[in-house]
């Protein structure tokens, strides 16, 4: 589902995403995403599943939309919670 925000001038399509932790040296290593700290905490062995909106841009045309530097699966309209 690709949607229109014209509040934040942009596109973005909505994502269904899962994941579980098995294993970590460091928790701050555990997923390259910027804003998973804020997240958590996550533990390891559990199972979580959640939606986001992530952003599509360009800097050439309105057409050819790929996914934006500015993507991420934790931002604050983000659902996630963990599979029971």
């Amino acid at each position: 589902m690709l949607t229109d925000a014209d509040r934040l001038a942009g596109y973005f399509i909505r994502t269904k995403f899962e994941f579980e932790i098995k294993a970590y040296n460091k928790y701050e290593d555990v997923m390259f995403d910027e804003r998973f700290m804020k997240a958590g905490p996550f533990k390891k062995g559990k199972k979580y599943e959640g939606y986001s909106d992530i952003p599509l841009s360009t800097n050439s045309n309105t057409e050819d939309l790929k996914v934006s530097g500015m993507a991420t699966l934790f931002d604050r309209n983000s659902i996630v919670r963990e599979v029971k």
